[in-house]
């Protein structure tokens, strides 16, 4: 939690009965596979060389898309 200027600038915050409480997400399943269904999964891998972490950051966005033939608006 943040409570502050993000600006660097001095600020005066008043916080009245704050309150921080546990969030307690809803527990639900994911990807459920009923017994004896059969599933047919599919898992693309792109290989592609990167010099540095924003290259390889790029590649990872765009190479799928690309190569599936999805094209954006640029």
């Amino acid at each position: 939690m943040f409570i502050g200027s993000q600006s660097g600038e001095k600020c005066r915050i008043q916080v009245k009965d704050l309150k921080i409480v546990e969030d307690q997400p809803l527990k639900q399943p994911y990807n459920v596979i009923p017994i004896g269904e059969k599933v047919t999964k599919t898992t693309y891998i792109f290989v592609e060389p990167w010099k540095n972490h924003h290259d390889f950051m790029v590649s990872f966005a765009v190479s799928p898309c690309r190569r599936m033939g999805f094209k954006g608006s640029g």
